[in-house]
């Protein structure tokens, strides 16, 4: 079945042979506004392509899905790799060398889809979710079993029974995730993991296909998702905010990148999306890491 083409958003300067080019990943459920702090500061210096994980950049109101029929459950994890990896070469010439910079699910598809483009990754920003080194399991790693078994079974209604109650179980369960989380005591900050910062009426119900399936497709049904392996030939900057319940890296992924030439991790004092809540100094980590080979 066929595959739908993702959009790529484009900002900054003319795509020449010298420009450095970014190429921005975001996850869940990020659209290319998520990253409006890191165009605005790189716009002059960078061509910038801005690539949203499939269907969260979709601006449609009402509660109707955007998934093809055939792919109505969402996308496994290689498909989801492949339709990045043709979005990347249509809007970039196949010898053109770029740095890529992910966020969340945008890490995972990063790690994923390293190995399809060899020699194209110059370098790599990872924000917030690690690769795997080893089996061990990130600290806090069951705090994060709640809310994404509830993002899963709240597409799994939309799917199954009504669109509509799954988009206003969505919008409750973000209010009680986000601003009325601190009302619910332990229950609140069982769910609450990090600030989002995209609107709560932005979110849709069928953005969580990416939890259906890793929850139903992949965890539930016995089968191993593909496993997001460190790019051992690719320097890699990984930040991280400091101030969750659960962390979405290992010890032994911090060791891997202290012990690998030209990788560094920096934990900063904030959430999740740390290019919101820090982004002077995100801006900053990445272009001293970025441009270091260019001084």
């Amino acid at each position: 079945m066929a595959l739908p083409q993702l959009h790529a958003a484009v900002f900054g300067k003319k795509l020449e042979p010298k420009t450095p080019t970014l190429v921005l990943l975001g996850g869940f459920p990020d659209d290319h506004g998520m990253w409006s702090n890191q165009v605005s500061d790189f716009k002059e210096t960078h061509h910038i392509v801005s690539i949203a994980t499939p269907h969260f950049d979709d601006d449609r109101t009402g509660s109707k899905s955007p998934l093809p029929s055939s792919h109505e459950r969402g996308y496994t994890a290689d498909e989801t790799a492949k339709m990045i990896v043709e979005c990347i070469r249509r809007a970039l010439p196949n010898d053109r060398s770029f740095d890529l910079i992910t966020h969340d699910w945008g890490a995972y598809w990063g790690y994923l889809i390293s190995p399809l483009l060899p020699g194209r990754i110059r370098k790599m920003v990872a924000i917030d979710v690690g690769a795997s080194v080893d089996d061990t399991q990130p600290q806090g790693a069951l705090w994060s079993v709640p809310y994404q078994l509830a993002y899963a079974i709240i597409f799994s209604i939309g799917v199954r029974f009504s669109p509509n109650l799954a988009q206003a179980l969505m919008l409750l369960f973000d209010l009680v995730t986000g601003p009325l989380s601190p009302l619910l005591g332990p229950l609140g900050w069982t769910f609450r993991l990090s600030h989002m910062p995209r609107p709560i009426g932005e979110v849709k119900w069928w953005m969580a296909w990416v939890y259906y399936q890793m929850w139903f497709e992949y965890i539930l049904a016995g089968k191993e998702p593909p496993k997001p392996l460190f790019p051992s030939d690719i320097p890699v900057l990984y930040m991280y905010g400091k101030k969750k319940r659960a962390s979405f890296h290992t010890e032994s992924f911090l060791a891997k990148i202290e012990d690998t030439d030209g990788c560094r991790y920096v934990g900063m004092d904030c959430n999740h999306w740390i290019m919101h809540e820090k982004p002077d100094e995100v801006n900053k980590e990445m272009k001293h890491f970025l441009c270091s080979e260019r001084e």
